[in-house]
Parts: C-alpha cells; structure tokens; sequence
C-alpha cells in the first residue's frame, strides 16, 4: 500500500483537483515572482483526512489459526505494504535514529502506546507517482507492530514514520510542490512528513468464516499561505472535501490490492496443503 509516503504526494492532490490551476504560474511568472508568498504570516491551513475500512472475500475453510499463522508471515506483511507487491519493500535495521524518528511521529500523531519496541520492525516503501507535468519518487519509513490477541489471532499495525521524495517535471509545477509541501526546505536523508497514517490489519468472523479486515486512517494537513488559498478554484472547504475524497479512492486501490493479493495467496496455499 502507498500509505503516508505515497501519500505525502496527497499534499499536492489540490492540483489535480483543479487541472488549470497550475496554468497561472509560467515559466516567467515563477521567474519574475517577488512576492514572499511563503513567507507571510498570514497563514491558513488545508486538511486532507480520510477513513477506509475493507474486509475480503470468506478465506477457505483451512483454520482460523492457519489464516492469522499466514497472516504473520513476513511475504503477507510485504505483501500489504507494496500493495500486493507492485512497490519496492525492505526490511531496514532499527537504528537509534530511526528509532528517534518513530519516537517523534508518536509524539506528533499517535499516542505513547505507539513506541516502538523491541521485535518491532521498519520497512523501506517505495514509491513512484506521476502527475500532470510532475513526477514524485517517495521512500517511506513504515513501522510494523505484529502482536497475537488473546484468543490467538495476529494483528499488524503499520505507522508512516518518516520520508524522503524527489520531484523531477516542469519548472513552474516543481517550484509550487516544493513551495507547498517544504521539501526545498528538507534533508536530503529521511525527515518528518506532515502526512500520518496508522492502519491495522487483523483477521475478523463473518458467520462462520474469517476474513482479512484492513482499516487505515489517513491526515495531511498543509500551511498555505492566504495568498495563495485565494487563488483556489473553489472554497477551502470544498477543496479540503474533494481531496479527501481523491486520496479516499486512490488509497482504496492500494488497499484492495494488498488485501485481496493476502487473500489469494492464503487460498493458493490452502489449494496446495488439501492436495497433498
């Protein structure tokens, strides 16, 4: 799945929204600008939030602790990290800094419960994602908890920690992105992004069967300065609500992806275990 790093892209999803919207900054307006649009004090906000929750298809008949073992294998979790294995993922050691960065992004968006701890895992997602006029390259640190409940079951939850992205497109669209998002202001390494996103992926009873449930929150929310919002093609409001909606059904497609790619994978190797 994208989550947060594919989704700091969301943070330019206002663009998308409005497809002329770029077409008011030229090559020589970016040029001839003087204004210090982004460094006025007079700064206002955009939220972008969304809630998705998807459940797949009854899994076979092969055990309720079979599903939650395959669960918790390491190819399932990779497999709902890249979206059912179309993105980049790798295992990175847990060093003090990263550790520190997943520290700080509890801090900021989640709750102490949320620490990392030991046997917690952080993987490399990447990412590649192409706009009008505008291609984003985004590694996301992902941190991985993967705990049993009481009665046996396992449950993965997935936290953006921390990114790094590279722009490459047209003058005027990459000095607005940068203008927007700070990254002409970021490291070069891994650094906070004012995404978040937490998702927890466990095992649920529907009837007599079981099924894999995904539910994932996901926020950004953005300083603009009120410049710049004027130039909006619509209210704040509605800008805030059809982005929302455009990053809902972009991570949904991840979503599904991941899921029902766990789910035929747990079904090919229940095929195999009845054969033998």
């Amino acid at each position: 799945m994208r989550r947060v790093s594919a989704l700091s892209i969301c943070s330019f999803c206002f663009l998308v929204y409005s497809e002329g919207f770029t077409g008011i900054l030229s090559r020589d307006a970016v040029a001839q600008c003087r204004l210090p649009l982004f460094a006025t004090r007079d700064q206002s906000s955009l939220t972008f939030r969304c809630d998705i929750q998807y459940t797949s298809e009854v899994l076979p008949e092969c055990g309720k602790e079979e599903a939650a073992a395959f669960l918790f294998r390491p190819e399932t979790r990779d497999l709902l990290l890249s979206a059912g294995g179309s993105r980049l993922v790798k295992e990175v050691l847990v060093t003090p800094e990263i550790k520190g960065m997943w520290v700080e992004a509890c801090q900021r968006y989640y709750s102490q419960e949320d620490f990392p701890e030991k046997g917690d895992k952080v993987m490399v997602v990447g990412t590649e994602i192409k706009f009008p006029g505008l291609k984003l390259m985004i590694k996301a640190l992902s941190g991985v908890k993967a705990y049993s409940t009481d009665d046996g079951l396992y449950i993965y939850k997935f936290y953006s920690i921390a990114e790094k992205q590279q722009v490459e497109g047209a003058l005027p669209v990459v000095w607005l992105f940068n203008q927007i998002t700070g990254a002409k202001d970021k490291p070069n390494g891994f650094g906070p992004s004012n995404a978040w996103s937490k998702t927890c992926v466990s095992i649920v009873e529907l009837g007599a069967r079981t099924a894999y449930n995904f539910d994932c929150t996901f926020e950004i929310k953005m300083q603009f300065p009120a410049t710049l919002l004027r130039l909006l093609p619509a209210s704040k409001e509605m800008v805030e609500e059809q982005s929302s909606i455009t990053i809902r059904n972009t991570l949904l497609k991840d979503i599904v992806k991941a899921v029902d790619a766990s789910h035929k994978a747990f079904s090919q190797r229940c095929d195999s275990t009845l054969k033998v």
